[in-house]
C-alpha cells in the first residue's frame, strides 16, 4: 500500500509543479477569400480565447472577396488542412505543424472540374470520416472527389461530375 502511495505522491508533484506539459496548444485557421490571391491565417488560441496570429500562408489560387454560397471553405483532416479558392476554382492544401501549427503546402492547388465563373461560384468542403476522401461542391451543381495521400496529403481527382 505505502508503495502505491509514494507513486501517487510523485505523480501529484509533478501534475501541480509540471502542468505546462498537460496544457493542449490549440489553433484556429482562416480562409480569408481575397481575390488577388487567396490566402489561410493560422491563428493560436490561448485558455481564455485569445488569438495570436501566427502566420498567413497563400493557397495558389484566387478567392472571391465575398464569401458566395460556401460555408466550409476550409477544413482539416488529420493533420492536412484543405482551402478552397472559389475564384479559381481549385482546392489548396496543407500540412499542419502539430507543435507550432504552422502550415506547410502540399503541392500546387488542385482543379475541382467546376464553372470558371467567379462571381457565381463557391466550394463547400467535406471529407470522409477516416480521412481518405475530400468532396468539393461547387455551387453550380459540381461535386468533385480527391484521394487523399495518408502520408504527404496530396490530393488526386478521382472522379467530378454535375449533380
Amino acid at each position: 500500500m505505502l508503495k502505491h502511495m509514494k507513486c501517487f505522491v510523485w505523480v501529484f508533484v509533478l501534475l501541480v509543479f509540471f502542468p505546462v506539459g498537460l496544457t493542449a496548444q490549440e489553433f484556429v485557421y482562416t480562409n480569408n477569400d481575397l481575390t488577388a490571391g487567396n490566402s489561410v491565417s493560422a491563428f493560436t488560441v490561448d485558455t481564455n480565447g485569445s488569438p495570436g496570429l501566427i502566420a498567413s500562408y497563400q493557397t495558389g489560387g484566387l478567392g472571391t472577396g465575398g464569401g458566395l454560397y460556401s460555408p466550409n471553405r476550409i477544413i482539416t483532416v488529420n493533420n492536412f488542412l484543405y482551402a478552397s479558392n472559389a475564384g479559381s476554382n481549385t482546392v489548396s492544401g496543407f500540412t499542419i505543424d502539430p507543435s507550432s501549427g504552422m502550415l506547410t503546402s502540399v503541392g500546387p492547388a488542385v482543379g475541382t472540374g467546376a464553372l470558371n465563373n467567379p462571381m457565381e461560384s463557391g466550394i463547400s468542403l467535406a471529407a470522409t470520416p477516416d480521412g481518405k476522401y475530400l468532396y468539393a461542391g461547387t455551387t453550380d451543381g459540381n461535386i468533385t472527389i480527391f484521394s487523399i495521400n495518408s502520408s504527404t496529403g496530396a490530393l488526386s481527382p478521382l472522379t467530378s461530375g454535375s449533380l
